[in-house]
């Protein structure tokens, strides 16, 4: 990625490393931390924020991750490099230091979770042979253990028993001294590490022995008598030995470790990576940051809510950040007054751009960031004493570099575009370079005060102008931007707030004259005409939506009114049947009296042919409406299943919406529609076929939808408090539940984690919900949960 370290400078991206380096556990984790670069590389930024992400859904869910501060290993490295180079006690425990983190992280790591830190956490090193090998031969202070090897066993057994006949003898002899008044002193005493017996001067012929020195008196002189002499030479030899056995044994288990050095230092590597992702996380945490979106095309740069975070590390009050842009207007010029926050915007959309390049995290409510291969920078003094260039040319010098270098993929960020020379000539200038950015379709984000560019600005198709609210009443900037309208300097306002003497105010505003006047009054007309024309295209669209309710409520009344008439009709013949059936049985029944009393047979017989004649011709009209309706549901239940066909028009009853079809029905009667750009899975049961001669403009109006409805598989609750979100849930999920939707998703975000909690309390306590987890971490993690329905 093409980036001058000026770039870095000025956006304060190397305070933002150095706090995150506050968080590591070594020295070289710091020194990666403040070596971090941003990439243009779209897979290497994804595995960087993916990284960050798991460790930072570790965080918030209570976990804590083990590591902790661990040593450097170059003087273990270099020591190994070189055959028959053992290492010493305390590089020894440098190393088990690195094998119990890296043993520990593993364990935990070794999650599904974490499966974006897969390669890392695989090449730890954790040998855990060579973990008890150490721990075999040290003791718990790091001393060579006396059972380090059979062989140091018996010289140390050996030594103590030298050491104990040297006691033994020298007690002996000390008590042969003292009975016979030769000594000079009442104990045995240590002399350069040796012990002597402080014999009289004019006794020290009477003890066999080295003199080791005298008294400062004269009277006493020190002896190690010969037989101790003698076991103490056997000592200094069974020393060495020790010596040599301790040699052999380091250089044995250092030889073990030798053959391993190329995974040490791919382990203490991926320690280095991990412990760095650990320190972007917990500074994500520290300052609320989230996982950005990214746009396909990096067509769009969306900032809600955010927070210039170099700001928030020197404790100054911060204003959120609402901004959105997209490559319909890839410029935007920014006025308003002087300390009104402009400069602010620029380097918060800059370093927020390089943040997510580097890996980070960033402070927003929401955020879609392009993926840029270059950023330049035009803030601040350029004057160059060395090259004796003047401001103005220092900054012409920096221009024409990015003028020649930019392209669709650069991100210009330039502060007080047209300054440091004569304002018509600065505006002329300015506007020539602003065309040949809107030429190479790169990204410029600019702020001047020059209101010529305004005018032009606001009359130019691909640039939106854009203001700093400034408060009339109190004269005193907000710091909050306003995007598509221009703004004034407020330079006037500013100086009587200043307390300027008010005749120089007065006379300034004569000198200013009416002209900066027509332009601000000109540019207030094109706003006016811009917000007329929205709200006509408004009360078109709302009369347009009406007349479709309209047109949706008769067809549903007649709907109603046909379902009701059928009914009604068939509960009838159903009436009339069940009188003619109570009719004939009675009948029959007259019939067996009449006989039993012998009536006249033909008047019997005309009498129940009439009464089948009745109940045949209900019975029939009973059976036409039944085969009527089952006729309409062959017809419908056919059209279903044979003409539902892909890119068919049809409509939604429940959402009130129209769509097409994008996959034909399968055996089970579920299909795929598409609505505004989104896929649902429906039943054909919940669709009506169309006529294809429906008009465009009709088609325009009724893909409306009424989105209190679940067109949606996904919820966005973020930012509202948590009765506002548990509402919004119910609602939704009620939705979801008529609509037949089987999972959902609720994008809660991280946060203070209120609002996660809240939203997984309730769904605890609904009896309709078969489970719920959080996201993968590679898509939103913690930020996001999981809702399948029963």
């Amino acid at each position: 990625m093409e980036l001058k370290q000026s770039v870095l400078i000025d956006l304060n991206f190397k305070q933002i490393l150095k706090e995150c380096a506050k968080f590591s556990h070594s020295k070289k984790t710091t020194e990666r931390i403040l070596q971090i670069y941003p990439s243009s590389k779209k897979l290497e930024i994804y595995n960087k924020l993916n990284k960050t992400d798991c460790l930072l859904s570790s965080l918030y869910s209570g976990e804590s991750i083990p590591i902790e501060i661990f040593p450097e290993i170059q003087s273990i490295f270099t020591t190994l490099q070189i055959k028959g180079n053992p290492l010493d006690e305390n590089q020894f425990k440098n190393l088990y230091k690195i094998l119990e983190i890296s043993t520990n992280l593993k364990s935990t790591l070794s999650k599904s979770s974490f499966n974006s830190l897969k390669i890392e956490i695989n090449s730890l090193y954790s040998n855990q042979i060579g973990k008890e090998k150490i721990l075999k031969i040290f003791d718990d202070k790091w001393q060579i253990s006396k059972n380090a090897s059979p062989e140091l066993n018996h010289i140390y057994n050996k030594i103590q028993s030298k050491e104990m006949s040297i006691d033994k003898k020298l007690s002996s002899i000390f008590e042969k001294a003292k009975n016979n008044n030769w000594l000079h002193g009442d104990n045995i005493q240590l002399l350069d590490e040796r012990k002597v017996i402080p014999i009289k001067a004019s006794h020290k012929r009477k003890i066999p022995g080295i003199i080791f020195g005298q008294s400062s008196s004269g009277k006493a002189t020190y002896i190690e008598p010969i037989d101790v002499t003698e076991i103490k030479n056997q000592l200094i030899e069974l020393e060495l030995a020790r010596k040599t056995e301790i040699f052999k044994i380091l250089l044995q288990l250092s030889d073990f470790f030798r053959d391993e050095l190329d995974l040490i230092l791919q382990g203490y590597e991926s320690l280095i990576q991990i412990d760095m992702f650990t320190c972007m996380a917990k500074f994500s945490k520290k300052y609320d940051c989230i996982l950005p979106n990214f746009v396909q095309n990096n067509n769009q740069i969306l900032i809600r809510g955010g927070k210039n975070p170099s700001l928030i590390i020197q404790n100054k009050e911060v204003i959120k950040l609402n901004f959105s842009i997209n490559s319909e207007n890839k410029i935007v010029l920014i006025t308003g007054p002087n300390a009104g926050g402009k400069t602010v915007v620029l380097k918060t959309i800059g370093l927020f751009s390089i943040m997510v390049q580097s890996g980070f995290h960033i402070p927003v409510d929401e955020a879609k960031i392009p993926i840029f291969t270059k950023i330049f920078t035009d803030i601040g003094d350029r004057q160059s004493i060395e090259n004796d260039l003047s401001t103005y040319s220092a900054h012409l010098n920096e221009i024409s570099h990015i003028t020649d270098q930019c392209d669709e993929n650069t991100l210009i960020l330039m502060d007080e575009l047209g300054t440091g020379t004569d304002p018509d000539a600065g505006a002329s200038l300015s506007q020539a370079i602003m065309e040949h950015m809107l030429y190479k379709k790169a990204w410029l984000i600019a702020t001047t005060h020059l209101g010529r560019l305004k005018l032009w600005a606001q009359e130019t198709k691909g640039i939106m102008n854009s203001r700093m609210i400034f408060n009339k009443k109190e004269l005193m900037p907000t710091y909050e931007i306003k995007l598509g309208k221009p703004g004034s300097s407020f330079a006037l306002e500013i100086a009587s707030r200043m307390q300027l003497d008010k005749s120089i105010i007065k006379r300034a505003k004569e000198l200013l004259g009416d002209k900066s006047l027509k332009v601000e009054f000109l540019l207030t007309e094109l706003e006016h005409e811009r917000r007329e024309v929205h709200k006509i295209k408004s009360r078109i669209n709302k009369q347009r939506k009406y007349i479709h309710e309209a047109e949706e409520r008769i067809q549903q009344l007649e709907s109603e009114a046909e379902q009701k008439y059928n009914t009604a009709e068939q509960d009838a013949l159903d009436d009339v049947h069940k009188l003619i059936l109570e009719t004939r049985k009675d009948t029959e029944k007259l019939i067996h009296e009449i006989k039993s009393q012998k009536a006249n047979t033909k008047s019997v017989k005309r009498a129940r042919q009439k009464l089948d004649e009745k109940l045949r011709t209900v019975t029939e009209r009973r059976r036409k409406s039944k085969k009527n309706q089952k006729t309409k549901s062959y017809k419908k239940n056919l059209l279903d299943s044979n003409v539902l066909i892909e890119g068919m028009k049809i409509k939604i009853p429940m959402f009130n919406a129209y769509g097409l079809i994008v996959q034909e029905p399968n055996n089970k009667g579920q299909l795929i529609v598409e609505l505004n750009g989104k896929k649902l899975r429906l039943h054909q049961d919940q669709i009506i076929p169309i006529k294809d001669d429906i008009s465009d403009e009709k088609e325009d109006l009724i893909t409306q939808i009424d989105y209190s409805k679940p067109v949606s598989i996904q919820l966005d609750i973020r930012g509202k408090r948590i009765d506002e979100g548990i509402e919004s849930l119910i609602d939704f999920l009620d939705g979801a539940l008529v609509s037949g939707l089987q999972t959902v998703s609720i994008l809660h975000g991280k946060g203070t984690g209120a609002l996660q909690k809240a939203v997984k309390n309730y769904l605890k306590t609904q009896s309709f919900i078969a489970s719920f987890q959080y996201a993968h971490p590679d898509s939103g993690g913690a930020g996001i949960t999981e809702v399948t329905l029963k």
